[in-house]
């Protein structure tokens, strides 16, 4: 459906069109009404990036991507226990730029929707070997996010991209009918892109 819409925009419209690589620190965390005990786990995340605008001020940023997330449970009668989630993820976020004419310094805001299919799920419980827990866990995870960041030109088409963002999971991810948990992941990200289209 978007590559549909892009299409029907681009007979009348002066097509911006880039693709690139994005790569950041995530710092992961569960939420939900059983999820106070849980702390921050910090993790990665790696993905491909396709920005797509017919006007300087709008465009849709489509992002495929890995990204690492769960949460740490301590306590001073127990051993700890990190709980580890790979997901791979798609998002589609409509993003609003700030462009000064002659800067090559361009702030954004963004939101957006993310889908996240779990690949895999390890629990590690004190010093034990970690264990595969990925059957106590849903295989995907709906979200939503937001965010703000830049792109900084580098001539020719070509942009370095910063940005800082907050993905809240919108889904139940535990299986357990005694618990709710939900993802949350606060991410610093950089990336490049590089033309497809006109510039």
């Amino acid at each position: 459906m978007f590559f549909v819409f892009a299409l029907s925009l681009s007979a009348s419209a002066q097509v911006n069109t880039s693709i690139g690589l994005r790569a950041g620190l995530n710092v992961a965390n569960f939420y939900g009404k059983d999820a106070e005990p849980y702390s921050g786990k910090v993790g990665a995340n790696a993905g491909l990036v396709f920005n797509y605008s017919v006007v300087p001020t709008f465009g849709i940023t489509a992002e495929v991507d890995f990204a690492m997330k769960g949460a740490s449970l301590q306590s001073d009668n127990a051993p700890d226990i990190t709980t580890s989630l790979n997901y791979g993820q798609l998002a589609i976020i409509p993003t609003y730029y700030f462009v000064s004419e002659g800067s090559d310094i361009v702030p954004k805001v963004f939101i957006g929707g993310s889908y996240g299919i779990l690949l895999s799920a390890k629990q590690k419980i004190g010093d034990a070997a970690a264990q595969d827990v990925k059957a106590n866990f849903e295989s995907g995870d709906l979200g939503l996010l937001l965010g703000a960041g830049l792109h900084y030109s580098l001539g020719e088409g070509k942009w370095l991209l910063f940005d800082v963002r907050f993905h809240r999971g919108l889904t139940d991810i535990t299986k357990s009918s005694l618990s709710t948990l939900n993802n949350g992941v606060l991410a610093l990200n950089v990336g490049i892109t590089f033309p497809l289209g006109n510039y």
